[in-house]
């Protein structure tokens, strides 16, 4: 013979138990998110981010990939491997090998300018330059 329940077993709507639960995770996650927000953006309820310094600017520079645009087509794909100053120190590479060429200097003008576009990732880099757009 099976116990008595103290209470009256209840039939549960699965969807409403899932929204109920669904909200009631969002509802715990949500400072975590704000601060992994606030940590990556740097804003947060429309302070400002602090601005960077020169040094800052120019080390965020080093190590990404850039295409120069020549009539707004590819003409050389590169890689940061130094700022001085005002000056981007960038490997070249070969279109038919893939092989490092020469290095050449540009401008931080240029590099930040209508005329060179840059990839934070060598495969978005190695994607847009198979495209060749």
């Amino acid at each position: 013979m099976k116990p008595e329940l103290p209470f009256k077993r209840q039939e549960v709507d699965a969807e409403a138990l899932g929204h109920l639960i669904s909200a009631r995770v969002v509802e715990m996650l949500e400072p975590i998110v704000r601060r992994l927000v606030w940590d990556a953006i740097g804003e947060q309820f429309g302070q400002p981010v602090p601005e960077k310094s020169k040094e800052e600017k120019q080390e965020l520079l080093v190590g990404m990939y850039l295409h120069t645009l020549n009539d707004g087509k590819i003409n050389w794909q590169g890689h940061i491997t130094a700022v001085e100053g005002d000056t981007v120190f960038v490997q070249l590479f070969s279109w038919l090998t893939g092989a490092p060429t020469n290095v050449e200097t540009l401008t931080k003008d240029y590099v930040l300018g209508p005329d060179v576009r840059l990839y934070s990732s060598r495969d978005a880099w190695i994607e847009r330059g198979d495209r060749g757009k």
